[in-house]
């Protein structure tokens, strides 16, 4: 048997006790540290929509340097997570991690310190660096670390941390602002990452495919023993942990045979256009409010988004692991939002009612969209898996980029016609999202 081949089957056999056992406490810890991780990335990735309306002011900021400002951070977001990604398979997650971690750390905690637009932008670039390389580590090790019959709702709870941290930046803004000025959301923004750097060296272990490709027989030993796994379960030695046992990606033109192309299409449709409508909202919702509810108000009319995000998150993940219709469960969900968002204006008046319509719609767009993350790979055959949600993703951060842009456009209108616009990205996503329902269910048998 050659090594690859004897590697390969290490890998798979670890995999497979992972996904047959319980839980134990260290993956739990693991789980825990990297929901942490992400709470911080989502919380710094939002700090600019919640003090936008205090930069306006004080910068004597336009709508079109506010777009230039939210744009560079999903700009980074999206260059970071294409680099990183590599780097984390060449040179291991962990590492990777540290690095991004001490980059959107130290950047944050700079721009606090800026007080002019061009080098606030250019610093929200960086930072969108980092943090493009810290989520998807931190999720693809909680994925990897959770056993098969619990890891939707474990990687759901990863996710989760993104918009909870988005959310609790909305209400620790308002605390913090009536104390300090805005340069300290920055300042801590950046000095939890860098304190939290000390928690990942010593309590995160490596990536098991990483430790089986590069043959660190003693580290992997250590990492399964914490795990309550038997090491006379599974055929180590040093001799066949020598070589990698990860076959070459293949070709993004796979996504494109004539079985997978019409899927693809839709599914980078329904990605581009949920990650677009999120980013609106996120960041444009402060100014359209502006002058309408005062800043604390606006906070947690922006925060409403993300919570209900996050509690739809899990009920879809549910839902979704009980009834298995995947793809219609979301299709539905972007449906509810496509009339949500055109019911906002005739509530825009009254604050709590607008409070629980933003809920809802961060119920049926963000929670859809920690569930599209999660069922996309179902579409495609096994070894296309990676490359057809790594692009789909990609998709999705440039609809994030477009709609973290236009909103300066977008905004100069009625409420009643941004939300009308907005609108319209729900029901394309539901019909992208149902197209790949009946394609599966008529034409894949």
């Amino acid at each position: 048997m050659s090594h690859k081949g004897s590697s390969s089957s290490i890998y798979s056999q670890i995999r497979l006790l992972i996904d047959q056992g319980e839980i134990s406490s260290f993956q739990w810890k693991i789980i825990a540290i990297c929901f942490c991780i992400v709470l911080l990335d989502g919380f710094d990735i939002a700090i600019v929509a919640y003090i936008a309306p205090l930069l306006k002011k004080e910068l004597s900021l336009g709508s079109q340097h506010l777009s230039y400002l939210f744009m560079s951070g999903v700009l980074g977001l999206m260059l970071g997570s294409m680099i990183f990604g590599s780097l984390a398979d060449k040179f291991g997650r962990k590492s990777v991690l540290l690095i991004s971690m001490l980059l959107y750390g130290v950047s944050t905690f700079l721009c606090g310190l800026v007080d002019n637009i061009d080098a606030l932008i250019f610093l929200r670039f960086i930072t969108g660096l980092g943090l493009g390389g810290a989520m998807p580590v931190s999720i693809a090790l909680c994925a990897e670390y959770s056993p098969e019959k619990h890891r939707m709702l474990l990687c759901t709870l990863g996710w989760s941390g993104f918009t909870v941290g988005i959310a609790a930046g909305g209400f620790f803004s308002n605390f913090l602002l009536e104390q300090l000025n805005w340069s300290w959301l920055f300042y801590i923004g950046g000095v939890l990452p860098l304190l939290s750097i000390l928690v990942v060296l010593k309590e995160l272990p490596e990536s098991l495919e990483y430790l089986v490709r590069i043959g660190e027989h003693r580290k992997l030993s250590t990492v399964l023993k914490k795990m309550n796994l038997q090491m006379n379960d599974i055929a180590l030695s040093t001799e066949n942990l020598v070589w990698g046992y990860i076959e070459k990606v293949p070709s993004v033109r796979c996504l494109f045979t004539r079985d997978n192309i019409l899927l693809t299409l839709l599914l980078w449709v329904a990605f581009f256009f949920s990650l677009m409508v999120f980013y609106l909202l996120t960041y444009w919702i402060p100014l359209l409010f502006d002058e309408r509810y005062s800043l604390k108000e606006v906070n947690i009319l922006t925060a409403m988004i993300p919570l209900g995000g996050t509690v739809g998150a899990f009920i879809l993940a549910v839902f979704i692991d009980r009834k298995k219709a995947a793809f219609l469960t979301l299709a539905i969900s972007y449906l509810a939002s496509f009339g949500l968002l055109l019911f906002v204006p005739s509530v825009s008046g009254d604050y709590y009612s607008l409070l629980i319509c933003l809920f809802f719609i961060g119920f049926t767009i963000a929670g859809a969209q920690n569930g599209l993350n999660l069922v996309s790979p179902t579409i495609y055959q096994a070894y296309a898996r990676a490359t057809g949600v790594g692009w789909a993703m990609s998709s999705g951060r440039l609809g994030s980029i477009v709609g973290s842009y236009i909103g300066a456009l977008l905004a100069q209108n009625s409420i009643e016609t941004f939300f009308n616009y907005l609108s319209i990205g729900g029901i394309i996503c539901s019909m992208a999202l149902f197209g790949i329902f009946l394609y599966r269910k008529l034409v894949v048998i």
